[in-house]
């Protein structure tokens, strides 16, 4: 899937932002946050699907 690739993608521009920050503070955090939001918006596409059907488990009525 698609969000498969971009998280691959953020993970590397994070690391080359940490890797390329020359000891840079700034830069090392801003590289460390780029990775944290690659995981965390990995972990919400990856449970999307188990939140949806959870819910809508809850919501169907049966016989429709």
């Amino acid at each position: 899937p698609l969000f498969l690739l971009t998280f691959g993608a953020m993970l590397l521009v994070g690391a080359f932002l940490v890797l390329t920050s020359q000891g840079n503070e700034e830069k090392i955090e801003n590289g460390k946050k780029t990775i944290m939001a690659a995981i965390i918006g990995f972990a919400i596409a990856a449970l999307a699907p188990t939140v949806v059907n959870f819910v809508t488990s809850f919501l169907l009525v049966d016989g429709l």
